[in-house]
Parts: structure tokens; sequence; C-alpha cells
């Protein structure tokens, strides 16, 4: 298990990530009570699965708020279709909510994919956050946290891959 956390981020804007992956709802719900999550922010275009469908918006919501969280929907504006607009109002906007979020509470991004390095959560929305002055810790899928600043090496290579020149 990989845990990293330095007390330099206690004093840090932190929001947490999670994929939630193909685990049932009682794991998933899990991982988030174990990190003592208060608010979810689902960051999904499209908040449904046909195959876990658990993970369905509505469904996801009655779980999360069943369990004593908040179930929050940004996937409008955050989520992860190509050519995202970054500098569109309603994008800067939901940044700031995150921001916002990051420093009243213990929230948590939540998309499908379980590695952070596979997912718009780090590809997309890291940078931005981190110019807020937001630090993500990633809650992976067999309960341990890594530091998106540990990823960012690896995360800035496969990114730099698809760059123009």
């Amino acid at each position: 298990m990989i845990t990293v956390y330095d007390n330099a981020m206690s004093t840090t804007r932190l929001l947490h990530t999670i994929g939630h992956s193909n685990h049932d709802i009682g794991t998933f719900v899990g991982l988030l009570m174990a990190q003592q999550i208060e608010t979810v922010i689902d960051v999904r275009s499209w908040p449904a699965s046909r195959r876990l469908p658990h993970f369905n918006r509505a469904l996801l919501h009655d779980a999360i708020t069943a369990a004593g969280m908040t179930y929050l929907w940004f996937g409008k504006e955050l989520g992860g279709k190509t050519g995202r607009d970054e500098s569109a109002p309603a994008f800067r906007s939901r940044l700031g909510e995150l921001s916002g979020l990051a420093e009243s509470g213990r929230a948590a991004i939540m998309c499908a994919e379980e590695n952070p390095l596979n997912c718009h959560r780090t590809q997309l929305l890291a940078g931005p956050l981190a110019a807020e002055g937001v630090a993500l810790m990633h809650i992976r899928g067999d309960g341990s946290l890594i530091a998106d600043a540990v990823l960012a090496p690896e995360r800035d290579a496969q990114l730099s891959l698809f760059a123009e020149d």
C-alpha cells in the first residue's frame, strides 16, 4: 500500500479524488467514509453506468446521502469532454466552488476510473485546481492514498506525448 501525505499538505486546501471503478456500492461508500468525506462531487459528464447501475446518478445520490454525505453533480461543467475550454466562465465558476469545498470540509471529486492517471480528474482538473492552491489526494481502490504531486511527473510525461510541437 502506498500512502503519501505530509504535514505541509495539512495546511493546504485539499480535495480528495476517487474513481468508482467496478466496486459494489458498499465498498465505494466505505472508501469514502474511511477518509471522513463529507461531500462527493461527481464530475462524470454522463453520470450513469449500464454495467454498474448502482453508480447511476439517482441511485448513487441515495446511497451517498443515506451514508450521511452530500452528493453534488458538476459533470456538465467539469466532465471529461474533449476540447474542454478551461477559460469558460462555467468551468471557472465550478473550479471556484471546488476550491471553496476544499476549504470548508472534506470533499472528494468522483469519476469512474480507479487509476487517477487514466482519468480527467488529473488530466483536466489537477492543473487548474493547483493554480487555485488546491492539492489533490487520490483515494485508490485498495484504500491507499497518494498525493497528486507524486503522480504529476508521470502524468506530465503521458500528456507530453500528445502535445503539439
